[in-house]
Formats: C-alpha cells, sequence, structure tokens
C-alpha cells in the first residue's frame, strides 16, 4: 500500500500538536511575568515575542524548509534572551549553545536538502505518500536531531546552559526548545522513512 496510508502521521501530529501550540505562548506569558528583573528588559521581551511566534509557526507549518527557518529562528531569539539575563556576563552557555545550535543545524539542512534532491518538493504531506529511500538521509537527520535533543553522547552542553543560564532561559530551553528534536523526529524521521512499521 502507499507509504500515506500506513500511519496517519499528519493526522495524528496535528491532533497531539495543539496542546502544544496552545502551551506555548501560555509558557513564554509565565516566564515574561517571571523575568521582571531582566537585565535588559526591552530586548528580552521583544525577542520573547518573537520567540513565541516562530516557534508557533514552526509547529503549524507544512513546508519543511520554512519549518527550518522558523525553528532556527527562534534559536536566534533565545540566544538573545540568554544574553539579555546574563547581567554578569558568563558567556559560557551562549558560546555552548550557540555552537552546539549551529552545527546541529547544519546536518538537519543538509539532511532537508538531500530530501529535496531525491523527491523535487518541499511539502510536508507530499513527501508522507512518496517516501525516502535514501538512508544516509535518514541518518543525517537522525544525527541533527540527536545533537538537539540531545542523547548521548551529546548531552555535552546540556548542563553547562541550563546550569548556569537564567532560570527564565532554562524553562525555555527545557520546556519549548528542546522539543524542536521530537519535532523532527515526528515530521520527518518517523514519516519520511516508515520507520513506524518497525514500531507497530
Amino acid at each position: 500500500p502507499p507509504r500515506s496510508t500506513l500511519f496517519p502521521y499528519t493526522t495524528l501530529f496535528r491532533s497531539r500538536s495543539k496542546p502544544f501550540v496552545i502551551a506555548i505562548p501560555l509558557i513564554c506569558a509565565i516566564c515574561s511575568f517571571w523575568n521582571m528583573n531582566t537585565y535588559k528588559q526591552k530586548p528580552f521581551y521583544i525577542s520573547l515575542i518573537m520567540f513565541s511566534i516562530c516557534v508557533i509557526e514552526a509547529f503549524i507549518n507544512n513546508d519543511m524548509f520554512v519549518l527550518y527557518a522558523y525553528m532556527e529562528a527562534s534559536m536566534i531569539s533565545m540566544i538573545i534572551m540568554m544574553y539579555c539575563c546574563d547581567e554578569h556576563r558568563k558567556f559560557g552557555p551562549i558560546y555552548h549553545y550557540l555552537v552546539y545550535s549551529f552545527i546541529s543545524a547544519c546536518i538537519v539542512l543538509i539532511g532537508l536538502i538531500m530530501i529535496y534532491n531525491e523527491v523535487h518538493t518541499s511539502n510536508i504531506n507530499d513527501i508522507y505518500k512518496i517516501g525516502i529511500n535514501n538512508k544516509a538521509t535518514l541518518y543525517t537527520l537522525f544525527l541533527g536531531a540527536a545533537i538537539k535533543l540531545p542523547i548521548w553522547p551529546f548531552y555535552y552542553w546540556v548542563p553547562i546552559v541550563h546550569g548556569r543560564s537564567a532560570t527564565t532561559c532554562s524553562i525555555l530551553l527545557a520546556s519549548i526548545v528542546l522539543k524542536f528534536s521530537s519535532l523532527v523526529l515526528v515530521r520527518f524521521v518517523i514519516p519520511f522513512f516508515n520507520i513506524s512499521k518497525y514500531i507497530y
């Protein structure tokens, strides 16, 4: 049967992503009240609003390159917020987060380009129906997601970033940013390569 009939990826993702999309502005609102004493308030709140918009757009978009662009734009907003909360100028967390995010972003982008070269479309629903046969693409996307998640042995940056960042930034990282790897897995890796047949 066609890949699209093997597992209702689109319906399942949309039904399970709605609560998270609703929760995103609520989490950001809580963080805005929590962070009333931010070192640089105006840039922080502007970045927080942009972060919320980019994250929501990433979760509801059906074009893989647009989704990727919003996902990485939210990373830039996150770095700005970390800087605004860094009153004592401890740039270690920002440095580690920037380096690992950049590496992960490059790897995921390479995987998306490999997908486009194979199917010649960037619409996620169309790729669900076509499917991807190149295993190198699967490994590339999984590696990028593994760094973002992160899983062993790529978890080195998480204790440094979470432990030394402001509480507000740590909340946003744990509740939203680290979920992007799950977004890559659920929307790209599992459905594109029909991994569900090994799970269900």
